[in-house]
């Protein structure tokens, strides 16, 4: 029998627990290292696995490893990645693989996405001159994480600046997390005046030209009883301070080390400005910096 013909699943209908070990991580491309070390086996029962069963088939290529057990639709990390691939990412064909790219003036997010995977790809940046801002950019070439991507947006993720749809999401710490990727991406917190005398306005707003995703981001909202609206040109607010609140206690509901520290803060601060309602102005310029301070180092979630 030819077994380097079989497709994965027969050849994992073949293997032993620890065999089916090995494949797994040789597929998500540990080092040979790490496989001997992490499962107590020789190199080459590892070479004889590759060989007999013609494995480099099934290795995604590219010279970067990515923990595809990370992968994983019921974890609420995996979700913040879809969030920040709905607002910067994209999937470009090239040749016959999809390349995942992201592309964005805060390095912070390409940071948390090599966490995320465990990526050990390197980080580019681009300077355009004049007063642009640098950028930092990363390419992913991974057929598991490409096809997840596909399915869980609808095979709308080539082309999604119209397209894109708000996904099924599993349960509220992934919703939660999805949200908050988004709005680390493509969302911001502002406070204004009202024009009535010195009443302030408390704001949560964002925007995206898919208005199928702004109402489902819509209607995920409204089962925790946040209220927003959408405009015509596809701007996304959530408008009073009691809403702002809830919104911004939701997305930040579960205990997560990635994020935008800088975002996480004037969320917090807006939280404090809508508790106390704050209206004299020096009063909150000199409570900024404290405000910030206080919920950068008191909270929790390691930031």
């Amino acid at each position: 029998m030819d077994n380097t013909n079989l497709t994965l699943e027969q050849v994992k209908e073949n293997c032993s627990e620890l065999e089916n070990e090995i494949i797994e991580m040789y597929l998500c491309k540990r080092t040979q290292r790490e496989i001997c070390d992490n499962l107590d086996v020789t190199r080459g029962k590892i070479d004889h696995l590759v060989k007999k069963y013609n494995l480099t088939r099934f290795r995604t290529p590219g010279k970067y490893n990515l923990d595809e057990t990370r992968i994983n639709i019921y974890d609420p990390l995996y979700w913040y990645f879809l969030g920040l691939f709905a607002s910067d990412g994209c999937i470009s064909k090239r040749d016959t693989h999809d390349v995942i790219e992201f592309e964005v003036t805060d390095i912070q997010i390409i940071e948390d996405i090599k966490s995320i995977f465990n990526y050990d790809g390197k980080i580019g940046n681009r300077n355009r001159g004049g007063n642009s801002k640098t950028t930092y950019y990363i390419n992913i070439i991974n057929k598991k994480l490409s096809e997840s991507i596909h399915n869980i947006f609808e095979r709308n993720a080539y082309r999604k600046s119209y397209n894109l749809i708000f996904p099924e999401i599993p349960n509220k710490d992934c919703e939660s997390m999805f949200i908050r990727g988004f709005w680390d991406g493509d969302g911001c917190f502002s406070i204004g005046n009202s024009g009535q005398g010195n009443k302030r306005t408390y704001i949560g707003e964002a925007f995206c030209q898919s208005s199928r995703f702004l109402e489902g981001l819509q209607q995920c909202l409204n089962k925790y009883e946040i209220k927003s609206t959408i405009s015509t040109e596809h701007e996304f607010r959530i408008n009073s301070k009691e809403d702002t609140s809830n919104f911004i206690k939701f997305i930040y509901s579960y205990n997560s080390y990635v994020g935008l520290p800088r975002k996480r803060a004037l969320g917090m601060l807006h939280l404090y400005y809508c508790n106390f309602n704050l209206r004299n102005t020096y009063e909150c310029e000199n409570i900024n910096n404290k405000c910030i301070i206080d919920f950068n180092f008191t909270e929790n979630e390691n930031i």
